[in-house]
Formats: C-alpha cells, structure tokens, sequence
C-alpha cells in the first residue's frame, strides 16, 4: 500500500516519463500478489481474503472503500480551500466542516428503519447516488457562479446524508454476507476498507487536483525559487504571498485561490463517478434477498 500510494503520488508529481512512480507501482503489483498467495495458503490468515469470493460481500466491501476515496479526498482538499483558498484559521475550517460529520450521524441513525422498509440493494444504491450528487454540487455550481461557503456547505450535507446511509447499509451487508464464524474477519475487512479508502483519496484525488492546480496557474512573474512553490502546492502559495506582502501578495494569492478553486471541482467529480460505479455494482450483484440479519 505504501509503494503504491507513492507511486500514484509521484506518477502526479513527476509525470508518466519518470520511472520511479512505474517502479514503484510494480512493486505494489508484486508485492501484492505475495500477501494474497500467502493469505490464501496458510491456516490463520491475517486477511481473510476468501470473503471477497461472495458477491454481496465484495460490493459491500467495494460499496465502503470507493466512497471513502472520495470522501477522504474531498475532506482533505475543501479544508485547503477553507484555509489557504478562503484564509480561515485551522478551528474556523474545521468548524466549517461540520455539516458532513452532523448529516452522516443523522443518516446513520435512519437507514436501519430504512433497511426494514426496502430492500438492502435499493438503500444502498440509493445512499451512493445521493453521495454522489453531493459531490458535484460544487462543479455544477461552479459553472453558473462563483463557489463561496454556501456551495460547499450544501455538498458537504448532501455528501454525509449520501454517506451516512451508504457506509451503515454497506456495513450491515458485508457482516450478513459473511459466515458466523468469519463476522471478525469481516469486520477487520471493513475497518481497512475505510481507511485504506481515505488513504488512497488522497493519494489518487489529492494528486489529480495537484496537478489542476499546476496547468491552472498562469505564468507568474516571481523568481525561480518562488515561482517553484506557488506550483507545488496553494499551501506554498498562501505562505509565499504572506512573505511578499502588499499588492503583490495579495494577487498572488487571489491567482493561486482561483485556480485551486477549478482545481479541486474536477477532483470532487471523479469522487462522484466512483460513487456511481459503486451504487451501479450494488445493483447489479448484492441479491435481492439479502437480509441484514444474514450470516448465511
């Protein structure tokens, strides 16, 4: 995971004519394809690998990790944006925050009446549709007026509403689809999913918008040293216009901001799509008898 979160990150920063981030992708490849052999021979495997030949318990597992790519990208990107691109401090930012964390609690708390109601395949792929459609609000938005708070808090609602109802029925599917005496297997599946999903948002995401940010800034008039962190990241711009103060500073962060502002949409889209392709595998393959009280 390490060589492969490397790999994506570099492939972003360095380009496809570098041979470090193929190097270290094929690692990943190879090393990869060891643990799941290894996983798969011996008596008590650190990963329970076999789950993942149950349909229903891989699109619960697929249903948990694409939306937290996106998630954990779109969190990682939106608090620059508050913070370099808005220029609110860390508590302010964080505080802005808010509207995804409260809507997933709600959401959570209702999809269980949910999941009695309907079917688990149509609360589960309904939450991921409304996932996704939080996370294009700012792109669709952005190309009729100017993103400020209002547009990024409305996303972030609808995203933990989306959220809130995806993650739980996913959760519930993947424990119900897993034999009794494998339910802590699962669950030690569902943990890394989620983390492994933020993880990799940032890494895959996070560098997609990085190198946005790049083709978005104009030619900037500043010296090498200056005008090489302004491009690696707004964060370096933010301090960069801090340290020339005035007029140019001040334009210099207003440039950066814009184009990290066209930056990020794009990023928050493609989270979007992921979302889709999870809510489209629901579906297609979670059986429409699957109970939440499985263990079959």
């Amino acid at each position: 995971m390490l060589a492969l979160a490397g790999g994506i990150k570099q492939l972003g920063k360095s380009g496809v004519g570098d041979p470090l981030p193929w190097a270290l992708l094929l690692l990943a490849a190879v090393a990869l394809t060891v643990f799941v052999r290894r996983q798969l021979r011996v008596d008590n495997p650190l990963l329970q690998v076999r789950l993942f030949a149950k349909p229903a318990f891989s699109v619960a597992a697929t249903a948990i990790f694409l939306p937290m790519v996106g998630m954990g990208a779109i969190l990682f990107l939106v608090t620059q944006w508050f913070q370099y691109g808005q220029g609110y401090p860390p508590l302010e930012a964080g505080l802005r925050l808010l509207p995804a964390p409260l809507a997933l609690i709600c959401a959570s708390m209702a999809a269980p009446a949910l999941m009695q109601r309907f079917a688990i395949r149509h609360v589960l792929g309904a939450g991921l549709v409304v996932l996704a459609a939080g996370m294009a609000v700012p792109w669709t938005l952005q190309q009729f007026t100017e993103l400020g708070y209002p547009a990024f808090a409305a996303a972030l609602t609808v995203m933990g509403l989306g959220a809130g109802t995806a993650t739980t029925v996913a959760s519930v599917t993947l424990i119900a689809a897993a034999p009794a005496d494998e339910v802590s297997s699962a669950a030690a599946i569902e943990e890394t999913c989620y983390e492994l999903g933020s993880a990799m948002g940032v890494a895959v995401l996070g560098s997609t918008a990085a190198a946005l940010y790049r083709d978005n800034l104009p030619a900037l008039d500043l010296d090498g040293p200056s005008s090489a962190a302004v491009r690696d990241s707004v964060g370096e711009a933010a301090h960069t216009a801090e340290r020339l103060g005035g007029a140019v500073g001040r334009a210099l962060l207003d440039t950066a901001s814009q184009a990290y502002t066209h930056a990020i949409t794009p990023a928050f889209l493609m989270a979007g799509g992921l979302a889709v392709a999870a809510a489209v595998t629901t579906w297609a393959l979670i059986p429409r008898d699957l109970q939440p009280t499985g263990n079959h």
